[in-house]
């Protein structure tokens, strides 16, 4: 199963798909790895403020991946269950 990233915290339209993602009601997903951000004071600030800002929203849930993948897994089985009962009426 697959769950899409919406992008890279260091993306230059970063916060445009966050507004995407909020519109249309789904999951703002992204990704990044410490090592990026290495020794450098100014990326860890830019990561704090990312983070303080969606915290900030009272829209917002924070989410682990593996709660996600779950919750994208009910929603493909429901899909499929209403499939099924569509094919056999």
């Amino acid at each position: 199963m697959a769950l899409p990233a919406s992008g890279h915290w260091s993306a230059s339209n970063f916060w445009e798909r966050h507004v995407e993602a909020k519109k249309s009601g789904g999951v703002f997903y992204f990704w990044g790895h410490s090592c990026e951000l290495g020794d450098n004071p100014e990326l860890w600030a830019w990561l704090e403020s990312i983070l303080e800002r969606i915290s900030a929203d009272p829209e917002a849930e924070w989410a682990d991946v593996v709660d996600l993948l779950a919750a994208k897994a009910a929603q493909t089985e429901k899909a499929h269950s209403l499939t099924l009962q569509g094919a056999i009426k």
